[in-house]
């Protein structure tokens, strides 16, 4: 019963992406507001990106407007 309890009472320790120190709540899941700034600058200059899939003349954008 007693390690039940103390299961979950554990807090659980979230790591920052950026430099892998504990998170903190006002910054989650950053340590700082410097880590996230660091982590947004990789967005807009294209470190990090969503692949898609691009289609260059817009064959298939018509094509999905004709199924309709």
């Amino acid at each position: 019963m007693d390690n039940t309890i103390n299961l979950l009472n554990r807090k659980k320790i979230i790591k920052c992406p950026t430099c892998g120190k504990e998170a903190k709540n006002n910054s989650l899941p950053f340590c700082s507001p410097h880590c996230s700034h660091i982590d947004l600058g990789k967005w807009f200059n294209g470190t990090y990106s969503v692949p898609t899939f691009e289609d260059p003349d817009g064959s298939e954008i018509i094509r999905l407007n004709d199924e309709e």
